[in-house]
């Protein structure tokens, strides 16, 4: 905890994760497996008022997600999952019957639970066979809103939001042709806001904030004249997996969300009367979480070179109250970064960034690298990636960009669809011909290129495409759109969003977006990185590039990590994330060095 007067932390406890202040302030709540023994399930949910030992609660076997105090600080609201898996076999009537990061879920269920504080005793308030993925408690305490994912337990695509009494345990649907990520109550009850889109352009369509009476009807758009997403955010590999959602947005009148804009993230807010908006807190850098209270705003923010601090606005003078990088930033040069903006050949700006790299001095000729995100409807931009600051430390000139189909700008600049491939491939390889031309001291001869995921699945695009990069690195990538459909979590849907066919209306579609198809082709010495429980992206996507590569007599090799899901590279265990910045490095050094 800091004290926001002289910003000096004070450790309670530790071990405790999602950390919550009951409503009227007087105690927190977090999660935490502390007491637990070798083997045990469950998490269990704590509560401390700092003045003594924390009392655990309860324990969920299944796990708890998304713990929130109900309104009059009674109760604690959560999701856990529910259902057994017989030993020895695996019965599977439906899909996803795996989930990137849960593991496999064919046999159970999340959903939405209460415990008493006092008493600890826990109440199942929802059942059925589909997955609750978020909740909100009324201010009174009398209601849940809640939505149902319709694809497992993964917060995408269109959801049905349902209301709860939880006087009569009633539940009653309102809404179920949008996309939620989260909801929450107007002070007095009298509406409903969430933060989604009506699924209009698919997976790239823009999230808006909305209202929507409790007992039905039509939702109201309030930000539909921004044309930027209010959900996403900035690729950060030095951001908490722990971080939770925006923390009372309601306030005066007003609700305050994050606008994704050309690499920065900033907070506006919105008048509930007028839809009238207006900037809050903006700059080049990247607010990844906020919370408003009686007019201060605390804030978590970022920059290219600048670790997560916490920051207060109070009125219109700023002040940062945690310097929780300082010992890191005495000891180790964080390089900064430049943006340049280029004009693409169908008149498009484009925004790219540069970080040089350490040592660099007038006159030299140094190596680069340039990146490609993940999503691809995600975003680089103003925040910090320690990858890049690993390769700036080691002499490579570091470059990154929002090609076709990122988040941050207008929604046709977002929308990729069957221009995957094509637009977003241009975009890459225009941008780093004009910064090899821009910056004379680039070597374009010492050119490499990685990517994860998404940045994968262009990685191995471009390598077939292009003889431009002496060596490349695909991160947990894509290979063959076909195998996608059926063994990814996402593939059967995502991907038949994206392409607007199946492998069995349109094969030759989904042929030719594969890599492996051109495989033939490729000359660039190409590393396969992957991790084996990505269940986003299997590894037999890079196992059969790789495969190919081999028999085609190409240059190639192929590491894979016996740890971590599809983000290890952002969650994965500190060992293996040391390993693989490490086995980048040496095959970087080898083709460029």
């Amino acid at each position: 905890m800091v004290d926001p007067g002289d910003g000096r932390n004070k450790r309670y406890f530790d071990n405790a994760v999602n950390p919550s202040w009951s409503p009227d302030g007087g105690q927190i709540l977090f999660l935490s497996d502390r007491g637990m023994k070798e083997g045990d399930r469950g998490t269990g949910i704590w509560v401390t008022n700092l003045c003594g030992e924390p009392r655990l609660v309860a324990t969920a076997g299944g796990g708890v997600e998304h713990p929130s105090w109900s309104g009059d600080g009674s109760k604690i609201l959560f999701l856990s999952y529910v259902g057994e898996e017989e030993a020895g076999e695996r019965v599977i009537d439906g899909t996803p019957f795996y989930v990137d990061g849960l593991g496999w879920t064919n046999h159970r269920r999340l959903q939405l639970h209460s415990v008493d504080v006092s008493s600890g005793v826990v109440t199942q308030l929802t059942d059925g066979e589909a997955d609750v993925v978020s909740f909100s408690p009324s201010n009174r305490g009398d209601r849940v809103c809640y939505t149902i994912s319709k694809v497992g337990p993964i917060p995408m695509g269109r959801a049905e939001l349902h209301v709860l009494d939880t006087r009569s345990g009633e539940s009653r649907l309102i809404l179920s042709s949008h996309a939620i990520s989260r909801m929450d109550w107007s002070p007095e009850d009298e509406f409903i806001y969430f933060f989604g889109n009506d699924f209009s352009h698919g997976f790239a369509a823009h999230s808006s904030v909305w209202a929507i009476d409790p007992a039905g009807g039509g939702p109201v758009n309030l930000t539909g004249e921004l044309d930027r997403d209010v959900t996403g955010g900035v690729l950060s590999d030095l951001v908490s997996p722990f971080t939770g959602a925006p923390s009372q947005p309601y306030h005066d009148g007003h609700i305050y969300f994050l606008v994704s804009d050309r690499g920065k993230i900033n907070l506006h807010r919105v008048d509930v009367k007028t839809s009238e908006m207006e900037p809050v807190i903006e700059g080049d850098f990247s607010i990844s979480e906020f919370s408003v209270s009686n007019g201060v705003v605390a804030y978590v923010k970022t920059g290219i070179d600048e670790p997560p601090e916490v920051w207060v606005r109070n009125g219109g003078e700023e002040q940062r109250i945690t310097h929780l990088s300082a010992a890191v930033k005495e000891s180790v040069a964080l390089q900064r970064g430049e943006r340049f903006t280029l004009k693409a050949t169908d008149g498009e700006d484009l925004d790219i960034w540069l970080i040089k790299p350490r040592g660099w001095r007038k006159g030299g000729k140094y190596p680069a690298i340039i990146e490609i995100h993940g999503g691809p409807k995600a975003m680089y931009g103003y925040a910090p990636m320690f990858d890049f600051q690993v390769w700036a430390a080691a002499g490579y000139a570091v470059m990154y960009m929002n090609p076709r189909g990122s988040d941050g700008y207008p929604q046709d600049f977002a929308e990729l669809g069957p221009r995957m491939g094509v637009r977003d491939y241009q975009d890459i390889i225009e941008a780093v011909k004009f910064m090899v031309d821009a910056n004379e001291w680039i070597d374009g001869g010492r050119l490499g290129v990685t990517g994860m995921s998404y940045g994968g699945y262009m990685t191995n695009w471009i390598v077939g495409h292009t003889d431009l990069f002496r060596c490349a690195i695909s991160q947990n990538g894509i290979s063959n759109q076909l195998d996608m459909f059926g063994v990814s979590d996402v593939g059967y849907f995502f991907t038949t969003q994206m392409f607007g066919s199946d492998p069995w209306s349109d094969p030759e579609t989904w042929k030719e977006k594969s890599p492996i198809t051109h495989a033939p082709r490729v000359v660039t010495p190409t590393l396969f990185i992957h991790s084996m429980f990505d269940y986003r992206c299997p590894v037999d996507q890079s196992m059969q590039m790789f495969t190919a590569l081999k028999y085609l007599g190409k240059p190639t090799k192929m590491i894979l990590y016996n740890e971590g899901s599809h983000l290890f590279k952002f969650f994965g265990p500190p060992a293996t994330r040391k390993r693989r910045l490490r086995d980048m490095l040496d095959w970087f050094n080898q083709y460029l060095k």
